[in-house]
């Protein structure tokens, strides 16, 4: 849950370069010296979300998609 989280932030701030600084100087040169929701806090600013992950598993139908998904339903 929380790698797609981030996952989702480097795709949310369009910046690879200093978001990846951030995750290393936050999270991954920290090791396992501290606990990962800490590390996850403080690389975030907040705590882990669901979102990610269930977008992931079940990604939202688009309009066209939940149209033909209808459609089939009358048939």
């Amino acid at each position: 849950m929380l790698a797609l989280d981030i996952h989702e932030t480097f795709d949310e701030e369009d910046n690879e370069v200093q978001t990846g600084e951030r995750l290393k100087t936050t999270i991954l040169n920290r090791g396992s010296g501290d606990v990962a929701k800490e590390l996850f806090k403080r690389f975030q600013g907040r705590n882990p979300s669901v979102g990610a992950i269930c977008d992931h598993y079940a990604p939202p139908l688009t309009i066209q998609e939940g149209m033909e998904a209808s459609e089939n339903e009358r048939r």
